[in-house]
């Protein structure tokens, strides 16, 4: 689960973050050419994916951090 670097959720029990804020995710593998994977809906409400690489990368390849990009869908 990904969770905002700041600020507190309403449901912590949930993922929650908005657009232009910073994500933290967990797991293995990664390096700075990760790239997250975001649902979209453009202008014209064209539903599709936008990637994006990670801003940062910890040593051990167990976190990374990505900022969510304006046009990613958020909320349930």
């Amino acid at each position: 689960m990904a969770v905002a670097i700041d600020g507190t959720p309403a449901d912590p029990l949930k993922p929650s973050v908005n657009a232009r804020q910073s994500i933290r995710i967990i797991g293995s593998g990664y390096n700075r050419f990760t790239e997250v994977e975001f649902p979209r809906v453009n202008s014209d409400g064209a539903h599709g994916y936008v990637r994006v690489n990670a801003d940062a990368v910890s040593a051990d390849g167990t976190i990374i951090e990505v900022r969510v990009p304006d046009e990613a869908v958020t909320g349930g």
